[in-house]
């Protein structure tokens, strides 16, 4: 069997990570082959078409992490360059009490950040307060409920019973591609 060119539809740029047109791929790519039935060419085909987008799909988010791993890079080395000498012209520019100032792409200025307390070591801070150094209310205490499927399920097999909040949902058969 013949492969054939996937059509892309032209990006802008004319760059190659132009998006596929897939409707003039289904409708263009179908092959025809006398001698095999029809059903065949229709899962052949569908499979192919299923196969190709899924590979496009993960061509564009591949894409999309070197991206952005590339301006993540790129926006860290400007701001290893350049922000430091933009907050010192920056203070030269505010006059009294003026906290910021406005430039023809927008404004940079300061603003007073409270006072943050980060909490290094859980243990000790809980050890604190259990030695009565620290008020109880210092501690949050957490309590999730949540279904174990499989005990349900188990249930469910042994019993055949329906819990209330729950739906059976039948048995199918599920198209896949691979």
């Amino acid at each position: 069997m013949q492969e054939l060119e996937t059509p892309v539809a032209e990006a802008e740029n004319g760059t190659s990570d132009a998006l596929i047109d897939w409707q003039a791929e289904w409708d263009a790519s179908r092959p025809v082959i006398e001698d095999m039935p029809d059903e065949e060419l229709e899962i052949g085909h569908y499979v192919r078409v299923q196969k190709a987008i899924t590979a496009e799909m993960d061509r564009i988010e591949a894409n999309y992490r070197t991206m952005m791993r590339q301006l993540t890079s790129k926006r860290e080395w400007f701001e290893q360059q350049y922000a430091g000498r933009a907050q010192v012209a920056c203070r030269k520019m505010l006059k009294g009490k003026a906290k910021s100032f406005k430039t023809l792409y927008g404004v940079a200025g300061f603003r007073a950040v409270k006072p943050l307390l980060i909490v290094e070591d859980d243990v000790a801070v809980m050890d604190n307060v259990e030695a009565g150094r620290l008020p109880a209310e210092v501690i949050k205490m957490k309590v999730t409920h949540s279904i174990d499927k499989t005990a349900l399920n188990a249930h469910f097999d042994s019993t055949g019973e329906i819990p209330v909040g729950c739906q059976l949902r039948e048995a199918s058969d599920e198209f896949y591609v691979r």
